[in-house]
């Protein structure tokens, strides 16, 4: 199975070989579960299904389907063909999948239209003398137009065109992955860093926009920013297209959509505060690897739409596009300034959430602050200063790097908490990530970004990381947590582990996406809640 890299088209290859001493007759049945749209429960009833009469092709098509309503969808098996677009009629009353109704019969109907429950079932009739192979191509795809379709149907089954695509797909996935070649003494890490990460980040996060905490097809600002810088060597186009892509999704005021669904790019409005400042992070990385300035004088329209009340953490809407338009720098300097805002300790206030999408509860007030935030915004600064001077804006280079200045020194009197750095500061000023905290006492998120801002004193750094190494390295289970527990479990004579559960003495409390805090809880006595399962 491949998809043609140049076409919306997926190819499933059948190589049949006649191995019995006698001729065979077979058929070879492809079948699909139309969709078109978010859930197929909600689109079967508006889905019709067609045979075209110039290929004799099964396409279907969702005209209510006001985002997608002129596409089409096909499906194709090239040789003598039997179709029907009956769900019901190919798996029968009952529905089975494990014994369609239709392989009982000799041939399918040919039953399509609209009313029915919609399938796309495409058979074709194989003869094979002994010893004799064919392969058997099946197509599914999606096409612009009735044009588009007789276009893409007649070009793929056109004598070495599968062939040809699937010398394309290998020739691509080797020049791409073959850019840069990393060799360690752990066969296991080179197996995953030449190649197997790379085809992730691409395939699954850039192309397809999916993955464990993201299975939407959605655009996150942040999460595909990230994920293309994984790519600068090895397709720095696609890390420029993202840049500018993302610019797009940001508003007069600085900060931007969190996440966006295309084509219509109806999206969320958050609080998030990192997110924006991720523009300038990512296109300074760009730039100093590949050299590309003029990226910065792409000329990009801002959104407008509504702010978020008092209180409102998010809402989702389809924003417009403003007539004020503005360069990549502009955006760029338009997430530096709107991501100046600082607590009472002259640290990055966290908004609903900074990189931690889970902390969303630390500052309901809007007084929290954020020590990770704080130094990565402190990288931002400096790395773009970079970018500020060759720009030739020496006056914003020199606030960029007064501002840094200013954090570092924040961060040094207000973030140390004695033998690491603190996470964050409630609204009422008290610590997390603490060791006067009773859970949650470490994160390893500010320790690593000390050093990889260059923000923390060396010293500081350090002891920071050999708390990480002491307190969230796990040598015996082969694992690094990213805090402090908020769960533990304590072992019994019978096998069975005690989850033990502090019991918070606020109403509001960070929740973390991983953690079970609060949950499966059975009984407390006013100190501990516990249950009893298995581990």
């Amino acid at each position: 199975m491949y998809v043609a890299i140049d076409a919306p088209v997926k190819f499933s290859v059948l190589k049949l070989k006649n191995l019995s001493g006698r001729p065979s007759r077979l058929t070879v049945t492809g079948y699909y579960e139309w969709v078109l749209g978010d859930t197929r429960t909600r689109n079967q009833l508006h889905i019709v299904t067609q045979v075209d009469p110039v290929t004799g092709v099964l396409y279907a098509r969702n005209y209510y389907n006001t985002d997608f309503a002129e596409k089409i969808a096909f499906a194709d098996i090239g040789l003598t063909r039997r179709v029907t677009g009956d769900r019901t009629e190919f798996l029968g009353a009952e529905g089975r999948l494990s014994r369609p109704q239709a392989l009982q019969r000799k041939r399918l109907s040919g039953k399509t239209g609209a009313g029915s429950d919609p399938c796309g079932a495409v058979q074709a009739l194989i003869e094979l003398n002994p010893t004799k192979e064919k392969k058997v191509t099946l197509r599914l795809g999606c096409a612009r137009s009735e044009e588009d379709l007789i276009t893409l149907v007649n070009r793929y089954r056109q004598s070495g065109a599968v062939t040809e695509a699937l010398c394309q797909v290998q020739d691509y996935w080797k020049r791409t992955m073959g850019t840069l070649s990393v060799s360690t003494p752990d066969p296991s890490v080179n197996i995953m860093a030449n190649g197997w990460l790379l085809y992730q980040s691409l395939s699954c996060r850039i192309w397809a926009c999916f993955g464990y905490y993201q299975s939407g097809g959605a655009y996150g600002f942040r999460d595909q920013l990230q994920d293309v810088m994984a790519l600068i060597h090895a397709e720095p186009a696609l890390m420029r297209k993202q840049i500018v892509l993302a610019a797009h999704r940001q508003f007069k005021k600085g900060d931007v959509q969190h996440w966006w669904h295309p084509p219509v790019n109806r999206g969320i409005r958050t609080l998030f505060s990192d997110d924006y400042l991720w523009l300038p992070y990512v296109t300074h990385r760009y730039i100093i690897t590949v050299g590309d300035r003029g990226v910065l004088d792409e000329v990009i329209p801002f959104l407008e739409g509504r702010e978020l009340n008092p209180g409102e953490e998010s809402y989702y809407d389809l924003p417009i596009v403003s007539n004020e338009l503005g360069t990549l720098y502009e955006h760029c300097v338009r997430s530096i300034r709107y991501g100046l805002k600082f607590g009472a300790h002259g640290l990055s206030l966290m908004g609903c959430g900074d990189w931690n999408d889970g902390m969303n509860l630390v500052g309901i007030e809007g007084k929290e602050e954020s020590v990770w935030l704080a130094f990565f915004l402190y990288d931002v600064l400096s790395k773009f200063s970079e970018i500020t001077t060759l720009y030739g804006d020496t006056g914003f280079a020199r606030y960029c790097i007064e501002q840094a200045r200013q954090l570092q020194e924040n961060i040094r009197n207000h973030a140390w908490d004695g033998n690491w750095y603190r996470l964050a500061y409630f609204d009422d000023g008290t610590p997390l990530g603490s060791s006067q905290n009773a859970e949650y006492t470490i994160d390893a998120l500010p320790q690593s970004w000390s050093v990889i801002s260059v923000a923390g004193d060396p010293e500081r750094s350090l002891t920071g990381m050999q708390e990480v190494n002491r307190r969230l390295v796990d040598r015996k289970l082969k694992l690094i947590r990213l805090f402090t527990p908020l769960l533990q479990y304590l072992p019994t004579q019978s096998g069975v582990y005690q989850r033990i559960y502090s019991r918070s003495t606020r109403e509001r409390r960070p929740i973390h996406p991983r953690s079970y805090l609060n949950s499966h809880c059975l009984c407390h006595d006013g100190r501990y809640r516990l249950r009893l399962g298995t581990f």
